[in-house]
């Protein structure tokens, strides 16, 4: 994993100051040292910290603020350009199914799909013949939401902050997953 210019920053100055984590957490006045250390590791793993928590670093390590600012934006833009290349690979478009609440899974189309109408028309059709929500991914930015009557009822592009697709995830976490559905035709 590629870390942050900021997180890089932050642990640069950390270590070039002789703090450990734990004394660093200290000095910014955790009671819960354990969560503290934890909120520090997400900031020099992937750049991540609540703004409050940011200001607190920045004032313990004495960090200069407006290079703290600059490499903040240079991650953005960062971060915004690897979401562009990557949404623009092509995928294999694929449904995801609403079986229950909060319960999805992924169903590949058929091999003979070769459209994105004639996706829209498979998926509308499974939508309402298992009377199930279907989101269907066209790609890794466009995906078409298909209600348990059939029925499109709304198209979302996905953003670098936006998903588009829906998904599972454990409570304090962020690792999204789908299950994986066997085909009828009993492909994977």
């Amino acid at each position: 994993m590629v870390k942050s210019n900021l997180a890089r920053y932050v642990t640069e100055e950390r270590i070039r100051q002789g703090l450990s984590r734990r004394e660093l957490v200290d000095l910014m006045g955790y009671r819960n040292r354990a969560k503290g250390i934890n909120r520090i590791v997400e900031l020099e793993r992937k750049g991540d910290i609540h703004p409050q928590n940011l200001k607190k670093v920045v004032a313990v390590l004495e960090l200069n603020l407006e290079k703290v600012e600059r490499l903040m934006q240079k991650d953005q833009e960062e971060y915004e350009q690897e979401f562009e290349e990557w949404a623009t690979v092509p995928i294999r478009p694929y449904m995801v199914v609403r079986y229950m609440a909060a319960v999805y899974g992924r169903c590949e189309l058929p091999g003979d799909i070769k459209t994105s109408a004639e996706a829209e028309e498979y998926a509308s059709n499974y939508a309402r013949e298992k009377g199930l929500m279907v989101c269907l991914v066209l790609s890794r930015r466009e995906s078409v939401w298909i209600n348990k009557k059939g029925q499109i009822y709304h198209r979302s592009e996905a953003t670098p902050y936006t998903p588009n697709v829906p998904h599972m995830g454990l409570k304090k976490s962020n690792k999204k997953f789908l299950f994986k559905t066997q085909s009828e035709e009993g492909e994977r």
